[in-house]
């Protein structure tokens, strides 16, 4: 199976996971664990595993001027991971939040937000002041037209900005294929494949049939037509004779 099915399996067992659970904790009259699990799941938003729906939401948040949003979401990740990250992993996503964070001073230059620029720069300078890489981002504001400015002219290309969104997305996705699975999700995630599987298996069983049919029908056709030019090769064999 490909990874986009492979992924709404998963998305399914999640699901069915969770109602599984809230069901049985229901049952047994935990109603306070219910109501927090529920308000839990309303507010998670990585609930799905899905790469995509991660960095469109990391992308909602820099757009919407949302820094506190976006630093809580990322140390979020940072802590799902922790155990998965080793010092390969770990540069890599210490590069892509420095990447966030440059692409969400550029988005503010862009559309003048300069009120969110200097309160983002007020809540974070202390953590960007440490990172020597930060030094220069601090005064984009004050550089004229920064755009053309060669320290910078490429961040504000729409070509990184794309690279960014699926460098993310696919950095996510290898991740979250390292995370071990829940015996419930992975019990269910299989019955889910076995299903689909053989639902696969019948498919190609009716293709093999209708092939055989088609087969048949030619063969059948290809009889007649042998047959056809036999009667003719005969009829003009007996003109030929009585002439």
């Amino acid at each position: 199976m490909n990874s986009l099915t492979n992924n709404s399996i998963l998305q399914n067992s999640i699901k069915y996971c969770d109602e599984l659970t809230l069901e049985y904790l229901k049952f047994r009259g935990f109603d306070k664990t219910v109501e927090s699990i529920e308000n839990e799941i309303k507010t998670n938003k990585i609930q799905e595993l899905s790469s995509s729906k991660i960095v469109e939401e990391i992308f909602t948040m820099i757009y919407s001027y949302d820094a506190t949003g976006l630093f809580d979401f990322w140390n979020h990740l940072d802590k799902l991971f922790y155990e998965y990250l080793d010092t390969k992993i770990a540069k890599m996503m210490k590069n892509l939040k420095s990447s966030l964070i440059k692409f969400y001073i550029v988005n503010c230059i862009q559309n003048k937000a300069l009120k969110e620029l200097n309160g983002f720069f007020s809540l974070y300078s202390d953590i960007l002041v440490e990172d020597n890489e930060f030094s220069t981002w601090l005064a984009l504001p004050y550089i004229h037209q920064p755009e053309k400015d060669p320290r910078f002219s490429a961040f504000f290309t729409k070509r990184w900005i794309e690279t960014l969104k699926i460098s993310l997305s696919n950095f996510l996705q290898s991740l979250f294929q390292k995370l071990p699975r829940p015996k419930i999700l992975h019990l269910h995630s299989e019955k889910l494949e076995k299903k689909g599987l053989a639902c696969y298996l019948k498919s190609l069983e009716f293709e093999s049939e209708n092939l055989q049919n088609q087969v048949t029908f030619l063969e059948m056709k290809l009889s007649n037509l042998k047959k056809k030019i036999k009667n003719n090769s005969k009829r003009k064999t007996k003109t030929i004779k009585e002439n």
